[in-house]
């Protein structure tokens, strides 16, 4: 905890809040289960843990370049005083973003790899969708925090150079979650200013 900078009130609270959401997220589980998997298939906690597919029959917002969608997410985490972070990721090749129809094999699940000694590597796709660009900011969020928790812990004389900056899910996902609802809330402005309801 001293590592992280986190008091055991803080940590004791984090627990206990999420033992009290476990029954909600037992439900939530069930019911994606139920969706991805009508047949009744056994499923991982990646596929869980994902996105669920495309709803037809929802209007669709219209697809976003690669190009916008890297400008959106800079823009978004310069915003939030984390530009140098962002590109760091982007501009020395840290992120492996093409579609599944151009890779075949590759892990469907997006997901950050914290590597030991080096900066994480971010997994996604990216096809254009509002979804996809979500889940890139999303993921450039988790490239960001365990790029930050690297430096922070290997600069400590306690650190085991890397190997500490695995964290619960919870705290885990607080900062990718926070930035995915900080991006709904600038594009739905977005589209209020051009407009569209």
């Amino acid at each position: 905890m001293a590592q992280n900078q986190v008091s055991e009130q803080t940590m004791a609270a984090l627990e206990q809040a999420g033992s009290e959401l476990i029954p909600a997220i037992a439900t939530v589980y069930k019911k994606k289960a139920a969706i991805i998997s009508p047949q009744g298939s056994k499923l991982s906690m990646a596929q869980l843990d994902g996105a669920l597919p495309q709803q037809s029959g929802r209007e669709k917002l219209p697809p976003y370049t690669w190009d916008q969608g890297k400008r959106i997410v800079h823009e978004f985490y310069t915003d939030l005083g984390l530009g140098k972070e962002v590109n760091a990721i982007f501009d020395e090749g840290r992120i492996d973003a093409r579609p599944l129809s151009m890779a075949p094999g590759k892990e469907a699940t997006p997901q950050v790899m914290p590597i030991s000694g080096a900066k994480p590597y971010v997994m996604t796709q990216f096809d254009g969708s509002w979804e996809n660009l979500s889940n890139l900011v999303h993921e450039v969020g988790h490239g960001i925090h365990y790029g930050l928790a690297e430096d922070a812990q290997t600069g400590s004389p306690n650190a085991l150079y890397g190997m500490q900056y695995a964290m619960p899910v919870p705290l885990i996902e607080t900062y990718a979650l926070f930035g995915e609802r900080l991006l709904f809330e600038k594009q739905v402005q977005a589209m209020q200013d051009a407009g569209r309801p």
